[in-house]
């Protein structure tokens, strides 16, 4: 199947006069003018086409062995005329496949505008209905094995409030962070090749004092 570039004219009043696309052959021999998506026009463009269709013309501007070519080529024209800002020209995006890029969707001319405000009063005004459905998709999730298991391996991984502990879990608690604390910042040393954790266990282990350890190895003394 061979794809081209192709220029629709428009002359009628409601629209910009240019549009650059891209599609197969075939089509265009079936009379096809070109698809606009943008919310700004395509309303006003299917309706031209249904009730006008002697005001559009179809040229096309190069020829193609591939899809991906013809679009890359259609990107190329759309550049050089400048579409996505030029007044004269109906496209509102360049020839991407990954959703809006170029095009101008601040405001109003975003597809998504007013959804999440229809969205929202819809919810206002049927709260039995938002009740339900948010009852069976937490159902649907719970009957969902790998799900439910999840859940309540999270539920038992829990925190418990210093309120619920009881007073043997309290101070069981607070042991284990003593113990944390002491071990982040205990100043550990080192004696013939041994790490201690602490002047303490240092001095317990070989007798060695605090005094003896900085005069002899915090100031550049031997090892101990």
């Amino acid at each position: 199947m061979k794809y081209c570039v192709y220029l629709t004219s428009y002359k009628g009043t409601k629209l910009p006069s240019l549009y650059i696309g891209s599609t197969n052959i075939n089509r265009i021999q079936q009379g096809y003018r070109g698809s606009v998506s943008s919310k700004k026009w395509k309303s006003v463009w299917k309706e031209e086409l249904k009730l006008h269709p002697e005001y559009f013309t179809v040229e096309i501007l190069s020829y193609h062995n591939t899809r991906k070519e013809a679009l890359e080529a259609e990107l190329i024209y759309q550049k050089q005329h400048n579409v996505v800002l030029s007044e004269k020209y109906i496209n509102e995006s360049y020839a991407q496949i990954d959703g809006f890029a170029g095009r101008d969707v601040s405001g109003s001319a975003n597809p998504m505008y007013g959804r999440g405000e229809h969205v929202t009063l819809w919810c206002k005004n049927n709260p039995e209905k938002v009740t339900a459905r948010n009852r069976k998709a937490a159902l649907t999730q719970w009957q969902n094995t790998n799900t439910r298991e999840n859940k309540v391996a999270a539920m038992r991984g829990k925190k418990k409030s210093r309120k619920s502990l009881t007073e043997e879990e309290f101070r069981e608690l607070q042991r284990k962070k003593s113990l944390i604390s002491k071990e982040k910042n205990a100043i550990k040393v080192i004696h013939n090749g041994i790490t201690y954790a602490s002047i303490s266990d240092l001095t317990r282990a070989t007798g060695v004092s605090l005094y003896m350890y900085k005069k002899l190895y915090q100031k550049g003394g031997s090892h101990l």
